[in-house]
């Protein structure tokens, strides 16, 4: 459940930023909120290969 709300709330993070940049703002957070969700998405692959539990931050508990 934790990796499902991870998602949705990077999903729905993407979209507004990807829709700021029609305002010229998202220019600069569409890329940085996409490595953060890259870096993040990596540290909990890795977490999960080694069999620990990974709890992700900034995320918005939608599911469970």
């Amino acid at each position: 459940m934790r990796a499902l709300n991870f998602q949705l709330t990077w999903s729905i993070i993407l979209l507004v930023t990807a829709l700021s940049v029609l305002i010229a703002v998202g220019m600069v957070l569409f890329p940085l909120a996409l490595l953060a969700w890259l870096i993040l998405t990596v540290l909990g692959t890795v977490k999960a290969s080694e069999g620990e539990v990974y709890d992700y931050p900034l995320t918005i508990h939608f599911v469970g």
